[in-house]
C-alpha cells in the first residue's frame, strides 16, 4: 500500500471579500504567497495559472450553474526520503511514520484552505488527495554545461505570476 499523495487544491481568481459584495481580482502577489506558501510545506508546488473551476450554486433561487476563473495548486508527498518529511508544529518533532506525515500533512492543508477562505471570502475551497506513486529523476549531468545568467528568483517569481495571472 503506498502512502504517497497527490494534492490539488483550486484557489479563485476573484475575491467574494469586498465590503460591498463586488467580485475583486486577487492580487497575483496574494496568489504567490499561496503557492509559496504549499512549496514551503510539500518542497515544491505546480501551479497552473488559468483554468475554469464550475459548481452547482444549490443557494440561489433558483438555484443555478456558476463557473469563475481559478488557478491550481499540485502538489506532491514523496515518501522515500525521510529527510523531506514535514514536522509536527504541535510537537516541533520530525514525522516518524508515514502515517504521521499525512496528518501533518491534512492539518496544514486544512489551515491553509481555512485562511484562505477566510481571506478571499469563500464559502468552499475545494481541495483533493488522491493516493499516487511518486517519483522524481534527475537526469545525468552533462560536462562543460554553463547555465545563462538568469535573474533572482524571487524577481523571476514576481515577473511570472504578474504576466501569467493578471
Amino acid at each position: 500500500m503506498t502512502h504517497e499523495r497527490h494534492y490539488n487544491i483550486a484557489i479563485p481568481k476573484f475575491s467574494n471579500k469586498d465590503s460591498r459584495g463586488a467580485r475583486v481580482r486577487v492580487p497575483a502577489e496574494t496568489l504567490h504567497r499561496y503557492a509559496m506558501d504549499v512549496s514551503k510545506h510539500f518542497g515544491g508546488v505546480t501551479v497552473t495559472p488559468s483554468q475554469i473551476g464550475c459548481w452547482y450554486n444549490h443557494w440561489a433561487d433558483p438555484p443555478e450553474h456558476e463557473c469563475e476563473e481559478v488557478m491550481s495548486l499540485v502538489t506532491a508527498r514523496e515518501m522515500d526520503s525521510r529527510e523531506n518529511w514535514p514536522t509536527d508544529p504541535k510537537t516541533d518533532k520530525k514525522a516518524r511514520n508515514a502515517s504521521q506525515v499525512r496528518d501533518i500533512d491534512r492539518d496544514f492543508l486544512k489551515q491553509f484552505s481555512k485562511q484562505l477562505g477566510e481571506e478571499l471570502g469563500q464559502w468552499t475551497v475545494m481541495e483533493t488527495e488522491t493516493r499516487t506513486d511518486v517519483q522524481f529523476h534527475t537526469p545525468a549531468k552533462r560536462k562543460g554545461f554553463k547555465s545563462p545568467a538568469i535573474p533572482e528568483p524571487i524577481e523571476r517569481e514576481a515577473e511570472l505570476f504578474s504576466r501569467l495571472l493578471e
